[in-house]
């Protein structure tokens, strides 16, 4: 997408600790093995504004600090925590939000296997225009069609699990 240094930058850094508001959501909430109720699905979507708060007086930058605050933004305005939609997401937030869902689909959970990669490309790809930036996907999928997508199956759990594009 020929992010400048600066954007590639804030992407890594803010992709690396987007979820450090987690720490504060319960692990029974967080390990739940069946579907989140109402009361459940209020308190982990927090963990967005917990991690900026978290960070934003320890010296990240603006692009970081919109990576942690809005990875779960939508591109129809749908997500959360501010309901911001389209390019009002910055570009760095809406690759994480691709890449964040990745994760989570081809990660094993308390409550399911892991998906194939060709069932999340599916999910991804129909969530195109609504839930994630269309130009975003496009590039995603460019990436994992060439094969320059690689998952460490060594790295097991979503948490730590990296995306390594090269």
């Amino acid at each position: 997408m020929n992010l400048d240094s600066e954007l590639l930058r804030a992407l890594a850094r803010g992709g690396l600790i987007h979820d450090v508001g987690k720490i504060q959501i319960p692990s029974e909430i967080l390990n739940k093995p069946g579907r989140l109720d109402t009361d459940e699905r209020i308190v982990i979507e927090q963990h967005p504004l917990i991690g900026y708060e978290m960070c934003k007086y320890i010296g990240f930058m603006t692009e970081e600090l919109s990576v942690i605050r809005h990875h779960h933004e939508k591109w129809d305005g749908t997500g959360y925590p501010d309901k911001l939609k389209g390019t009002e997401i910055s570009l760095p937030a809406r690759i994480l939000a691709i890449a964040d869902v990745y994760d989570a689909l081809t990660s094993r959970r308390s409550y399911r296997e892991p998906w194939s990669q060709e069932r999340t490309l599916q999910i991804i790809v129909e969530g195109s225009g609504t839930h994630f930036d269309p130009e975003c996907v496009s590039a995603f999928v460019r990436l994992c069609n060439k094969g320059e997508l690689v998952v460490p199956e060594a790295m097991g759990q979503s948490y730590g699990r990296a995306l390594i594009i090269g």
